[in-house]
């Protein structure tokens, strides 16, 4: 039987690790930031220095809130259109991305991440039929419908080899081709040139980032538990 809960450290292979409480700094250079700041920096907690930044360090970016109780007392972020976060990092295959994120709109497509090259791209995104999808630069995967007003963890995992899978709430929902594209750079917010953005009604809370296909029942099913630990159901 797998553990119930993992933490993301227990597991082989981790790429950045990115929590809405923990070195998140405000366009003033302050951590953690107050309710309702616009934020600069979000700081990767894997120990692997690959942090997300705005575009322009001195401009408005993304919002953190924590007076909710979608935000949930650690804060949340909240995108808007030319808010994105971005780093830059070489072409990486075989990935894993585990996003916690709850989305309070319809009837779009809602990148939660991407790549920041079009030329490789691994985006995680909801599409205008508000399905969990993903895409890898041959063919849009689409697994079950989003839960509108709640938290969800939704997992993406990028082999390149026809066994793509989306993993909703711990429970598999599809298993099939998105392509073979890598990821190169990460982008959060929006796609990779700033299409198809978040809206300020869309909430992230948590990004995991692995350098290999996790296995489902073994380390996903468990990591689910843990972001679901956290984040839950307001």
């Amino acid at each position: 039987m797998p553990p119930a809960s993992l933490l993301p450290t227990d597991i082989a292979n981790l790429f950045a690790w990115y929590k809405s409480d923990a070195l998140v700094t405000n366009l003033a250079g302050t951590s953690p930031p107050a309710n309702g700041d616009s934020i600069r920096a979000w700081g990767d907690s894997s120990g692997n220095g690959r942090h997300l930044s705005t575009n322009n360090p001195t401009a408005s970016g993304p919002t953190w809130s924590n007076a909710t109780s979608a935000a949930k007392s650690q804060g949340v972020f909240a995108f808007a259109s030319g808010k994105q976060m971005r780093v830059g990092f070489s072409a990486l295959a075989n990935t894993t991305v585990l996003v916690a994120w709850r989305t309070e709109t319809t009837g779009g497509t809602h990148a939660v991440c991407d790549s920041t090259n079009t030329g490789n791209r691994q985006m995680v995104y909801v599409n205008s039929g508000d399905l969990f999808a993903m895409y890898s630069g041959a063919a849009f995967l689409t697994g079950g419908a989003v839960a509108q007003h709640t938290w969800n963890v939704q997992a993406c995992i990028f082999s390149g080899s026809g066994n793509d899978t989306i993993v909703t709430n711990g429970v598999q929902a599809v298993n099939g081709t998105a392509g073979g594209d890598l990821m190169d750079g990460f982008n959060v917010g929006s796609d990779w040139n700033g299409a198809n953005n978040l809206s300020l009604l869309d909430n992230v809370g948590e990004i995991i980032i692995y350098s290999r296909n996790l296995d489902v029942t073994t380390e996903i099913v468990p990591l689910t538990s843990y972001l679901r630990g956290r984040w839950g159901t307001p």
